[in-house]
């Protein structure tokens, strides 16, 4: 129910600064607390042995500059709400290329876990 209503919010009043950081916060939040659940899992070993190297790079450090992006995007959203929105544009043509940079890591890397 957040992330809908957050988006219909943003679509109607995207100019306005209200709009921008409610959207912000709601998805940084919930990024935030996604790398949270996958960082538990692993470290609980929650996740079956044979997945755990696909898991990894998404409860790695890296994996913090998409909410670390959007909690950053609130303050500048006060000052422009459209330079806020840009940084999230800027995140979402930088993502591909980094999770393929990621997931090409995990490829080369001999799979640890099968040692467990």
């Amino acid at each position: 129910m957040l992330i809908p209503f957050t988006t219909e919010v943003l679509g109607d009043y995207s100019d306005t600064t209200e709009a921008v950081v409610l959207y912000a916060a709601a998805i940084g939040g919930v990024a935030t607390f996604n790398w949270l659940m996958i960082r538990h899992a692993l470290t609980r070993d929650h996740i079956q042995p044979d997945r755990r190297f696909s898991a990894a790079p998404f409860a790695g450090t890296a994996a913090l500059v998409n909410p670390g992006v959007f909690l950053a995007s609130i303050p500048v959203g006060f000052v422009s709400p459209l330079a806020a929105e840009l940084m999230w544009t800027a995140l979402a043509i930088a993502w591909p290329l980094r999770r393929r940079r990621a997931l090409a890591g995990v490829q080369r890397t001999p799979r640890q876990d099968a040692s467990r």
